[in-house]
């Protein structure tokens, strides 16, 4: 299959017009930076780190990566633009190893760790997905540790490939060091859908790679902590193989064509390369080497990451070596964006030009044309700076709806004044951090003092669970206080809107806005914090204690306060962060959890729960509602989100929590994240490990961000190239064309197209073509909802069958049986005169049935 350009792609992405959806879909709203956007560019600011990356050998264009905390993402493009998967059924979120079939490039297996999520510790393990990453099934649920570095540990065996793709696998499994479960490599005969266990790794405080012999069906080697290991019984037993130095074997190579030579990586010491089999071993680059990636199309191209330099590249073999150059993306040349190194760097080269390769590190993707002579900036749509860690990481300017901050985990605040087209970022001094003033540099609760055009900003900064307040006074371009620095959480830092000369943050109150704060010395007797206020009503704040068992309310703006409800039951579900909005008009109504973690309201003196939870079907492990948003524009629309990964988990009420409706659309079924409702726009805005996605309101806004965010092209499939045998020999067969595997993740397919060039046509998702014997490169284009076109061939080759006249002397009769019969089972190469009636190159159950067919057929 062949799929329209990169450079076509982005250039429609970039001039599409605005659409009018009937069913609105969720979008990414990059954080392009000013220069990015001052040279049309689309963006993507990925934070954390990649774990894996794996390329189609027979669709090269399609690429996966694991995430370290977002589970999957995929390229259809060669990686000039990303797509986040849906992860529908994907149970845990952090992802680790991930493989993709050699011949089948829907089918993909990825090893998934539940990180700090104790809930899903029973149900992390080994995914497969038949729908190139939408849909996930637990294969294998083990214990496995989070491996926090470039891991390579899942492997097909090529002899095993057949026309429905890799037959056998393996997967090496490191488990975390508080179970008792075993470290062990696991093998499959089923294309990965059933496995057995195979030898121990228990030896091993890391596995990197592992990589099957290339047509022995017998060999496989495993990299681990201890060096390098080799099976000759398919992984029932591992030993201790080749002369390598001692040190971690962190990356393995397999020869594409010759089964002797290998290449293999000593972490920090060089590549080695071996022409027998993995016996002995010569040091061919010497270099603090990480990875290495071979060109399965040009053998003699091969790239090495660093665990501090650069990339190493060779193109005649490994005689001769060169540095490659990193450009850093605009606006990030002095960050942390500026090189392709460390545990966290992999390539992949494209088979089909030596002068390709995709590699990722510092949470960007990277792309080179020239050979490796430079890599350039390529996470389009990429997207990761998060500030939803709790809902309060955003802030508006209370006057322009085009201007409003994120303060986002682990890289601080950044600004728009222009409804998110591009960005500032705003950093705090970094001697904060290197003097120990603050833990970190995240950010989080994020408040505006309430005047069109303030350059007031409060926020919490610090390490998630150990934060300070800080105030800048000129939207951080270099005016920088701390002005309270005892630590607590401050998930919440707000203005009183009637009187912003007082700021509510944590468990403090500040009457100078925000110069200065003093503790509320009835809130330290409970160890709570202030989380919430109502926004019509802003002397009226409520807090939480901690445990989250008790609300507590004021209405004199936290002078004094009350016990507003203790009900029996805590309101947060895994962490103490709780699940928790006031209503922003009426003071009394709040809304929480209820006993069973549903969404519940509470208007001071009866509790309704609201039946959010059940609308995810029965998960495998404890669901609750993370959070709640109330539409300050409208009280009777309401947004729930649920907790676990894997299942549907954003929901919509119009009519105030009395029905529901499900608007996960095409968002990734991720857990965790927040949400946050634009006051002056009603935009529904959600934050997570993969970005920012944007939701249009339900009504009518003038002002929406939401045509601001970027359009997601659409990715057409045409279905597997194939060969028809005419059977009758009239000279036609009829074909089927189905598109159904395409997709728009943004605005849904109007219009699919096939066409014959020159005169034929056909146009819906599946259609019937009348083809002669013959080549036929039939061309399918779908249209979306957005106005993106995206383009897609199919190659059908209609051949004349031989009618069962195997041996070509004018009739059917048992003289061509005895010749199919004895060729029976030839798996490729077979020629007409062997038996292979329907010219498929081998001969099967297909070439009897025709013989059977036409069998006494004369003349």
């Amino acid at each position: 299959m062949r799929r329209a350009s990169a450079v076509t792609v982005i250039a429609v992405l970039l001039a599409a017009a605005v659409p009018s959806l009937a069913q609105p879909y969720w979008r990414p709203l990059p954080i392009r930076l000013e220069a990015q956007y001052a040279q049309g560019l689309v963006g993507g600011e990925g934070e954390q780190h990649m774990q894996g990356m794996a390329r189609s050998l027979s669709e090269p264009d399609i690429l996966y990566m694991s995430h370290d905390c977002a589970q999957v993402w995929r390229s259809d493009n060669g990686g000039v633009l990303w797509h986040k998967v849906r992860g529908e059924g994907m149970l845990a979120t952090a992802g680790q190893s991930i493989q993709v079939d050699p011949v089948r490039a829907n089918i993909v297996l990825a090893m998934v760790d539940s990180s700090s999520n104790y809930i899903a510790r029973p149900r992390e393990g080994l995914f497969r997905s038949s729908d190139y990453g939408e849909s996930w099934q637990p294969v294998l649920q083990v214990d496995t540790a989070q491996q926090r570095f470039f891991q390579d540990c899942i492997a097909y065996d090529l002899s095993s490939v057949t026309a429905e793709g890799a037959q056998r696998w393996y997967v090496g499994v490191v488990k975390s060091e508080d179970t008792t479960a075993d470290s062990r490599l696991w093998r499959s005969e089923d294309g990965g859908i059933t496995w057995t266990a195979g030898a121990g790794l228990s030896s091993h405080s890391a596995v990197h790679v592992v990589k099957a012999h290339i047509s022995d069906g017998q060999t496989v080697f495993v990299g681990a902590s201890g060096g390098l290991y080799r099976s000759t019984d398919r992984g029932a037993s591992l030993a201790a193989y080749g002369n390598l130095p001692a040190g971690a074997v962190s990356s393995i190579a397999m020869h594409p064509t010759d089964p002797d030579t290998m290449y293999a990586v000593v972490r920090d010491v060089g590549l080695y390369r071996s022409t027998n089999g993995g016996a002995s071993f010569t040091r061919i680059l010497n270099d603090d080497a990480w990875m290495v990636a071979i060109n399965p199309g040009y053998p003699a191209t091969m790239f090495v990451t660093c665990l501090g330099g650069a990339v190493r590249v060779t193109h005649d073999g490994g005689s001769s070596w060169r540095s490659a150059a990193v450009v850093a993306p605009p606006g990030f040349s002095c960050t942390w964006k500026n090189a392709i190194n460390g545990e966290f760097s992999a390539l992949s080269a494209d088979p089909r030009d030596p002068d390709v390769a995709m590699g990722y590190c510092h949470a960007s993707f990277w792309r080179t044309e020239d050979g490796g002579m430079t890599f350039v900036d390529s996470s389009g749509l990429f997207t990761g700076y998060n500030w939803g860690w709790w809902a309060d990481g955003v802030a508006y300017d209370v006057a322009d709806p085009d201007r409003f901050v994120f303060l986002c985990a682990d890289v601080g605040m950044v600004i728009t004044e222009n409804g998110g087209l591009s960005w500032s970022r705003r950093s705090a001094p970094y001697e904060w951090y290197t003097s120990g003033q603050v833990s970190w540099r995240g950010m989080y609760g994020a408040a505006m003092y309430p005047a069109s055009g303030s350059q007031i900003i409060l926020g919490a900064i610090g390490m998630y669970w150990d934060c300070r307040v800080f105030r800048t006074t000129d939207a951080g371009v270099s005016n920088w206080t701390l002005v309270e620095t005892a630590p607590e959480n401050y998930l919440f830092t707000e203005f009183n809107t009637d009187n912003p000369a007082i700021v509510y943050a944590g468990d403090r109150r500040s009457t100078n806005g925000g110069v200065s704060f003093s503790p509320i010395p009835y809130l330290d007797g409970y160890d709570a914090s202030i989380m919430g206020m109502c926004r019509a009503q802003p002397n009226t704040i409520y807090a939480m204690s901690r445990p989250r068992e008790m609300i507590f309310r004021s209405d004199d703006a936290g002078v004094t306060w009350r016990l507003y409800t203790r009900p029996g039951w805590v309101f947060n579900g895994l962490d103490s962060k709780p699940t928790f909005a006031v209503d922003p008009v009426d003071p009394d109504v709040i809304y929480t959890l209820d006993r069973y973690g549903d969404l519940a309201r509470f208007n001071g003196t009866a509790w309704t729960s609201l039946g959010v939870k059940a609308l995810a079907g029965t998960t495998p492990y404890k669901n609750f509602v993370t959070h709640v948003a109330v539409d300050p524009n409208d009280t009777d629309i309401l947004y729930a989100k649920l907790f676990v990964a894997g299942y549907p988990c954003m929901f919509r009420s119009l009519d105030r929590g009395a029905t529901w409706e499900d608007i996960t659309a095409n968002l990734s079924r991720i857990g965790g994240g927040s949400i946050n409702i634009h006051p002056l726009t009603g935009d529904l805005m959600y934050s997570g490990c993969f970005g920012t996605w944007v939701y249009p309101p339900p009504y009518a806004s003038a002002d929406s961000i939401y045509p601001n965010a970027m359009s997601i092209p659409p990715v057409a499939r045409a279905g597997e190239d194939r060969t028809i045998v005419d059977e009758n020999g009239d000279g036609f067969v009829v074909a089927t064309l189905d598109a159904s595997a395409s997709s728009s993740p943004d605005a849904g397919i109007l219009h699919y197209n096939w066409t014959l060039p020159p005169t034929w046509m056909w146009s819906g998702e599946q259609a019937t073509a009348f083809l002669p014997v013959g080549r036929h490169e039939i061309r399918l284009s779908i249209t979306d909802g957005a106005g993106f076109t995206e383009e897609d061939t199919i190659v059908i080759t209609v051949v004349a069958s031989t009618g069962g006249d195997i041996d070509g002397d004018g009739d059917v009769d048992l003289d061509d049986f005895v010749v199919l019969k004895n060729n029976f089972g030839t798996p490729s190469g077979a020629a007409a005169a062997d038996g292979d009636c329907d010219g498929d190159g081998d001969v099967d159950l297909d070439d009897f049935v025709i013989l059977k067919n036409n069998f006494g057929r004369q003349g």
